[in-house]
């Protein structure tokens, strides 16, 4: 069997919205292959036919089904576990039921947001911020709806540790012969966000003839001077990493060195 339609014509549809005694007062009519649907919130069910052309003219065929209506609504969540953290472009996704996206608005008190594809990007400024974030909506009358207001934790980003000879400040001993190995230090992060941070500036104290010496470099790496004083270090001898210069997201930032013993 082969079937053809016109996909350029519109249908005629009468319908009844929770009405299947179908009083005519409450008849709605369309030609555009669209209905118009209404109620209040909950379940709902419409009636109707639709006119389709066949071999003995117009014929009047009958359709039903359900559907429903549900209370305009909104949903905050913080995509960076549900705080927002100073210096950061925090991203956040909203959902608000039954409105369009373009209709959608977002407010932020003590706090800034902008719209980036999917995600709406908030900035705080201080730990003592106490951000709330509001979503409203316009509805096709032109009124604006309020939907839903969330306040927020506000934190410090995460700050890494080091990491000396693949030893965190968490291990107090070191083999002599890693430290106369050294070539530098490195950061560990434990976080579950995208931050980088990169080593700026650091001091090693080592003893030299019994007698602490400070040594800088000016990066992650050590210097010559470094490399020959570790070589020169003795079991038993400790070696402290301090003085640490990191930049990250906020810019340049001191973090807590360690002391490790050489076995």
């Amino acid at each position: 069997m082969i079937a053809a339609y016109d996909s350029t014509s519109n249908n005629q549809i009468r319908y009844w919205i929770d009405d299947t005694l179908r009083n005519p007062e409450n008849m709605l009519v369309s030609d555009l292959n669209a209905l118009k649907l209404s109620g209040n919130i909950g379940n709902h069910l419409i009636v109707g036919d639709i006119a389709v052309q066949t071999k003995n003219g117009l014929e009047w065929k009958p359709w039903k089904f359900d559907f429903a209506v549900g209370a305009p609504n909104a949903a905050i969540s913080s995509y960076d576990n549900n705080v927002l953290y100073v210096g950061w472009k925090n991203r956040i996704k909203i959902a608000a039921g039954g409105f369009p996206p373009e209709k959608v608005k977002v407010a932020c008190k003590n706090c800034s947001v902008t719209k980036e594809g999917e995600f709406y990007i908030v900035n705080v400024s201080t730990i003592s911020s106490k951000p709330e974030i509001s979503v409203s909506a316009e509805d096709e009358n032109g009124n604006i709806v309020p939907l839903t207001k969330e306040l927020f934790r506000v934190m410090p980003l995460p700050l890494p540790s080091i990491l000396v000879g693949g030893n965190g400040p968490d291990k107090t001993s070191m083999a002599l012969s890693q430290a106369n190995s050294l070539l530098g230090i490195a950061t560990k992060i434990e976080s579950t966000l995208d931050i980088s941070y990169s080593i700026e500036s650091f001091d090693l104290i080592v003893s030299v003839g019994g007698t602490p010496k400070t040594l800088s470099s000016s990066s992650a790496a050590m210097t010559e001077e470094m490399k020959k004083a570790l070589k020169e270090q003795k079991k038993g001898a400790y070696i402290s990493i301090n003085n640490v210069k990191v930049k990250g997201p906020n810019g340049k930032v001191s973090i807590p060195g360690a002391t490790y013993k050489l076995n």
